[in-house]
């Protein structure tokens, strides 16, 4: 009897709600931005759930009348046995469904936050055509990223029959990573986490999803009332925002000499400078060497965060690489391999090159097994953009995915820049980063120390 007592006792028992985090937003006097003030535009790209197999992210309180938030009259939350014994929590890839085409919907509801708050926002869809097109690309890019998910969830009964009225609601706090995307340089200026509460007071089909949503919409009012989403939107350019490199004075020591000859007579000897630097298992960039210790350049992108990468030469033999500098805004990093006396390529570090000049990439495309492709072309301008403060070279070399951090040199095979972008755009012309400036920004300098023996 006692067993039998103590077993209805544990049927009839409340199951306990989550303790929801607090919120977390640094609005202090916030003002919405005020008209006039110059912003860049940033569009909403999508969401994504970034949550562990097995996390506990709602629970379903048993027998209650009601939980926090939630009118529910004569009618009673959660008070069939499935609640108390199969269906009293959730755990994360249980439900994989539940929250639906979530991402979609979110598009409208953060782009809606934020325009609110002031900021310029790429004009929300208002047309069903406009959801079927390519929306044109903004400045900037927003994207989230649900790290965390806790709701309580009431779904509605009759109290006598038990019967389900299939609605509910409840209230739950989300935590979201936002990340903003610079589209005119390709990469991630940086990211930051707000919190967000939602409720639906009045249950309603789809109620969990309608908690979650209402939850991402308090997340992205939070991100718009944040000191670091309003500088990324005002400030003059958002690169500004990126770390800044302020690498004390390196000087390398090199035997490279200046070639005189035409680089075909030699290219077997150039060759032997030029890498391929293994970024992961599905690609791959280019680099040389600049110093007869192991210093090599490649491009920022092709490293990452990698502290170290593996390089090759052209003989497919393979060193480990640390990466010593990277510079951001110039896309360049400085690699040292445990090799000594390599053969190291010559810098031309002073003044642009022509326009109609004869140069040639050289590089890894698409795989390792096209390591030291060189293409021919004729420098086509030395471009400038002003608010980057940014040279470039423009040469007519069609460049393919592979390319990124290679060489740029003249008929003779002398350097003179870096390859800039990836080539993952079909154009008919390619951009490299002056060698000179390259240096300047990982605070390189280059001295020559004796002749080279070829």
């Amino acid at each position: 009897m006692r067993f039998l007592a103590l077993f209805l006792l544990a049927l009839t028992g409340c199951q306990m709600a989550l303790n929801l985090p607090s919120i977390e937003t640094d609005e202090g006097t916030f003002r919405p931005v005020a008209k006039g003030v110059p912003q860049r535009q940033i569009a909403f790209a999508g969401g994504l759930f970034d949550l562990n197999r097995g996390d506990l992210y709602v629970a379903y309180p048993y027998w209650h009348w009601s939980v926090p938030n939630v009118e529910t009259g004569f009618y009673v939350c959660n008070p069939t046995l499935k609640h108390r014994l199969a269906r009293s929590k959730g755990y994360w890839n249980e439900d994989d469904n539940i929250f639906g085409s979530w991402p979609d919907e979110t598009g409208n509801l953060v782009e809606k936050a934020l325009y609110a708050q002031g900021y310029n926002i790429k004009e929300t869809r208002k047309s069903y055509f406009e959801k079927i097109s390519h929306k044109p690309r903004a400045e900037l890019l927003l994207s989230l990223r649900v790290t965390d998910i806790k709701m309580n969830i009431c779904h509605v009964h009759e109290p006598l029959t038990l019967h389900s009225l299939e609605r509910s609601g409840g209230e739950g706090v989300v935590t979201v990573t936002w990340e903003v995307y610079d589209t005119i340089r390709e990469q991630v200026l940086d990211s930051y986490t707000t919190t967000g509460y939602g409720h639906v007071d009045e249950p309603l089909q789809n109620g969990e999803k309608a908690v979650f949503l209402s939850a991402i919409k308090d997340a992205a009012q939070n991100l718009g009332k944040s000191g670091w989403f309003k500088r990324i939107m005002t400030t003059e350019d958002p690169a500004d925002l990126l770390p800044k490199s302020n690498y004390k004075p390196l000087s390398l020591k090199t035997k490279a000499r200046p070639f005189h000859q035409p680089v075909r007579e030699h290219f077997a000897t150039v060759r032997k400078a030029v890498l391929t630097v293994h970024a992961d298992l599905d690609s791959n960039g280019s680099g040389f060497f600049i110093s007869n210790t192991g210093h090599a350049l490649t491009a920022a992108k092709v490293v990452g965060d990698a502290q170290f990468v593996q390089i090759s030469d052209t003989n497919g033999t393979k060193y480990r690489a640390k990466v010593l500098r990277k510079d951001l805004r110039h896309n360049v990093a400085l690699l040292k391999a445990d090799v000594q006396d390599n053969f190291a390529l010559p810098l031309m570090i002073k003044g642009y090159p022509d326009s109609l000049e004869t140069v040639y990439a050289i590089g890894t495309p698409f795989s390792a097994s096209y390591r030291a492709t060189i293409t021919k072309g004729i420098i086509a301008a030395n471009r400038y953009r002003a608010r980057q403060d940014l040279a470039l070279i423009q040469a007519s070399i069609p460049t393919a995915d592979g390319y990124a951090g290679g060489p740029l040199v003249d008929e003779y095979g002398n350097v003179l820049g870096i390859a800039y972008s990836d080539g993952k755009e079909e154009t008919n012309f390619s951009l490299f980063i002056p060698i000179s400036d390259a240096l300047k920004a990982l605070n390189i300098t280059l001295e020559n120390n004796q002749q080279r023996k070829d």
